[in-house]
């Protein structure tokens, strides 16, 4: 059963709408664009509650905030700026790949244009560093602040770099596991990362748990991201809300695929032929998925996602035994992050 995090997801809801909050007259259709990433606008850009994503990461910083110094409350600017990073990261994503669909919405760009939404990216960008100012506001002292913001800034170098090694990985016909991994981890795992590093700055002055909180992060990140892999071609359509192999369809580079592609054979082969082609057919998809089940491919991705949850959980055990205040915030801890990888959507 998935914790209940809703004293979180409460104050984290409120954090970022008052970030969002403008009543000037001129820029109220602006701020709306703003707050459609994050489920607070529908498509017409007038107030609704829509999905807004699981607010994971904001969580993973008041949790961890809260495991090691007792109190959640001081880091709530810290995690709001993580989930507005998130969203810039989402908007300018979705411009590039030419996405149209995201949670089942139509993607801010196709609504407002490219250049708008480019600009409203942009500020959800500025507003997250604004959010890391206000951290004084909550008691916290300027050293833990300042290095919260590096932490900040070091997680947008790796977004963008994250982003180029994607985008690059168009163009790779036989990616390599360290390549897919040096990928995610800019793309996915530095934002958990950021959020449980955050977290952990704004609560201690102790710099080795700071960076124990933060490899924390990276590995339950990656675990998160293959998971996620996992359930792109094998998840069942009535929970995910995509049909099998859809990822194939759109010749993402996952990890089943970076592993199929290792292999030589047939496998390889027929991956390669599909991707070439415009679009992939059907029939590629099924004979894909086919070799895959042929090859045990998911118990290589499975291997791969168990190796980073043990990594993970040793982690957070260890960050408890030595530094934890708050045994509920552990205990809330340790159940999401057996939840965040053993999900079935």
């Amino acid at each position: 059963m998935a914790p209940d995090l809703t004293p979180y997801l409460t104050v984290t809801e409120g954090e970022l709408r008052a970030a969002l909050d403008r009543d000037e007259p001129a820029l109220l259709p602006f701020y709306a664009m703003l707050r459609y990433p994050l489920g607070f606008a529908d498509e017409q850009f007038q107030p609704v509650q829509a999905d807004s994503g699981k607010r994971l990461r904001p969580v993973f910083c008041l949790l961890v905030s809260e495991l090691l110094c007792g109190d959640y409350a001081r880091a709530l600017p810290g995690a709001a700026a993580v989930e507005l990073l998130h969203n810039f990261s989402l908007v300018h994503d979705d411009i590039e790949d030419g996405d149209e669909m995201r949670r089942h919405r139509a993607t801010l760009w196709t609504l407002a244009g490219v250049p708008h939404a480019i600009n409203a990216g942009d500020a959800l960008f500025a507003l997250a560093e604004r959010e890391l100012l206000r951290l004084p506001e909550r008691g916290v002292a300027a050293e833990r602040v300042l290095r919260a913001i590096e932490i900040f800034q070091d997680t947008c170098v790796q977004l963008v770099e994250g982003q180029y090694l994607d985008m690059q990985g168009e163009q790779i016909r036989a990616p390599s596991l360290a390549w897919y991994k040096q990928m995610i981890a800019g793309k996915t795992a530095a934002l958990l990362s950021a959020a449980t590093g955050i977290g952990a700055a704004v609560a201690t002055d102790d710099a080795h748990m700071v960076t124990r909180c933060r490899e924390f992060g990276i590995e339950l990140g990656l675990a998160y991201q293959m998971t996620d892999d996992i359930l792109g071609l094998w998840g069942d359509p009535s929970v995910t809300g995509k049909a099998a192999g859809a990822d194939l369809r759109r010749k993402k580079k996952s990890l089943p695929v970076v592993l199929a592609l290792e292999r030589d054979g047939p496998l390889s082969s027929t991956i390669q032929q599909a991707f070439d082609q415009g679009t992939v057919r059907e029939e590629d998809v099924l004979a894909i998925m086919r070799l895959m089940d042929e090859a045990n491919v998911r118990t290589a991705v499975e291997q791969e996602v168990g190796k980073h949850r043990h990594r993970a959980s040793r982690a957070l055990k260890r960050i408890i035994r030595e530094g934890a205040v708050s045994t509920k915030a552990g205990v809330l801890l340790e159940a999401l992050t057996a939840t965040l990888t053993q999900r079935e959507k």
